[in-house]
């Protein structure tokens, strides 16, 4: 099967939004406009190794689910809650810190939040 795409098919219409790296603190709400003028359809973030943590070397990213996780399960990332509405993305941690599969509890001050959105 061929797909072919047209100037009309609307994805001149895309847009999306990446934040600036944000210091992650427990138990707060990290936020950041996104100014795309509507809610976005996808949301999602990221942390990125500013020291190395374990087996994360500087620069490794890891994303973060846009809902939070409890601990046994496969997602990758725990205790983190994502929302947006037209003008903010936001990102809650909880008092727990940030805990994945490959080291455990990790050092919030080792990481940095991304945040991004699109429509």
């Amino acid at each position: 099967m061929t797909t072919v795409l047209r100037g009309s098919d609307n994805f001149d219409t895309y847009k999306s939004f990446t934040s600036s790296p944000l210091t992650i603190t427990n138990n707060s709400i990290h936020s950041a406009e996104h100014g795309l003028g509507a809610v976005p359809n996808k949301i999602s973030g990221y942390l990125v190794c500013v020291i190395a943590n374990g087996s994360f070397e500087v620069g490794d990213i890891m994303p973060v689910p846009a809902s939070r996780s409890a601990a046994g399960t496969s997602t990758s990332t725990y205790n983190f809650d994502m929302r947006a509405n037209a003008t903010t993305v936001y990102a809650a941690l909880n008092n727990n810190g940030i805990v994945c599969v490959f080291d455990g509890l990790l050092t919030n001050s080792n990481f940095s939040l991304v945040l991004k959105a699109e429509l």
